[in-house]
């Protein structure tokens, strides 16, 4: 091979890593920009399960018209240390309960439980969902609230993203558990009737058939065996899709909460756009490093070298620039506890019966079977006389 042929070749390398090394740039500079995309959205979260107002509780809004009592507080965010101060400070964050009570999905569920027309059938499927979907609320909120007590933010935007994935495959596994114990749990509602057809326009009360019933009891035995054929015909290949729809849901619903930052609402895309503004550093940091790496892998040691060094300069500014200079929030505030909301919701208390309590002896006061049979018995000997 002659000289030129040698030159052209090396040439020809020289030309390839470099288009190679300026693709994988792109690729980082996304994927860094994804990563801290996604960790300012679990940041949101975080903050948004200390004010604990995610609808955990089966008996309050928006379940039911029951209002929850949730203590107003305040969330650290942005914690920085102001110039010529030795203690770190933060903007604060809080989430009215007031304007977050309502949830698309489970409000259209009420409704149809609430609907004069309301079918027994319908509120089984629905109790179905409600109660899967409080599950999944119920775990967020605990995870978020864990992550944002015990990890500072840059830890929650650089590892939050990565333990996502794990945790949801966690959860689609006991969604699926759980979704087979609802399928028989709830199917007391085949034995319910709702009393209350001769107000219109009212809400319905549902109450227990019992064996005095023979035709809705011998119905809601029919379905029971339905159902239970059902859940192996459909229920398993069909659990799987509800278990991801139930947890999708519940992480995009997080996304529509609204908060109050410096007297003015603040949703998730605008956390977002200030995690980019006020974690510039971090971020910078991690894609110079990655692109450091890549510099060596690529473009051999000479290569490498000149990307680190040019990194330094910007670091230490002797090459002017500003990405490496913090951020540093305005409205600056002392530092408040991450501890969780206190939460109560008024439920009126009432004995709780086994699906097969419910099956043989319905009605929720117990005494209440012998008592209509004492009735009917007392009827018979007014006959007799």
């Amino acid at each position: 091979m002659s000289k030129k042929d040698a030159k052209n070749n090396s040439m020809d390398s020289i030309i390839n890593n470099t288009g190679g090394f300026l693709k994988l740039v792109l690729f980082l500079v996304i994927l860094v920009c994804l990563l801290f995309f996604s960790g300012g959205y679990i940041l949101f979260a975080c903050k948004l399960a200390q004010s604990n107002i995610l609808p955990t509780n089966i008996h309050c809004k928006p379940y039911s018209d029951q209002d929850a009592n949730i203590a107003h507080i305040n969330s650290n965010i942005f914690i920085a240390k102001p110039p010529k101060s030795n203690e770190q400070m933060s903007q604060k964050i809080k989430f009215p309960y007031e304007k977050n009570n309502k949830n698309m999905l489970i409000d259209l569920f009420r409704g149809l439980k609430e609907s004069p027309d309301s079918f027994f059938l319908i509120n089984y499927f629905i109790s179905i969902f409600e109660s899967l979907l409080c599950f999944n609320y119920s775990t967020m909120n605990i995870l978020f609230a864990f992550i944002n007590n015990f990890l500072s933010e840059s830890l929650i935007l650089i590892f939050g993203p990565l333990f996502l994935p794990i945790v949801f495959s966690i959860m689609l596994i006991i969604n699926h558990i759980y979704l087979m114990f609802l399928w028989f749990e709830k199917m007391s509602w085949f034995f319910k009737t709702n009393v209350n057809n001769t107000d219109e326009g009212k809400k319905p009360k549902w109450e227990n058939i019992n064996i005095l019933n023979p035709f809705g009891y011998f119905i809601g035995i029919v379905l029971v065996f339905i159902f239970f054929i059902l859940f192996f015909i459909v229920g398993i290949a069909v659990f799987p899709l509800i278990a991801i729809f139930s947890i999708m849901w519940v992480l995009f619903s997080i996304g529509n909460f609204t908060g109050v930052m410096e007297e003015k609402e603040v949703g998730v895309w605008g956390i977002i756009k200030k995690v980019f503004k006020y974690h510039k550093v971090t971020f910078m940091t991690i894609l110079s490093f990655l692109i450091i790496i890549s510099a060596f892998s690529q473009l051999g040691s000479v290569g490498g070298l000149i990307c680190l060094l040019a990194t330094l300069c910007m670091y230490f500014r002797i090459i002017p620039s500003n990405i490496f200079v913090p951020e540093i929030p305005l409205n600056l505030s002392v530092l408040v506890s991450n501890k969780q909301a206190q939460k109560t919701c008024t439920i009126q208390k009432t004995r709780k019966q086994s699906f097969l309590g419910s099956l043989f002896f319905p009605q929720q006061d117990g005494g209440e079977l012998l008592k209509q049979i004492k009735q009917i018995g007392g009827k018979l000997n007014n006959y007799k006389k």
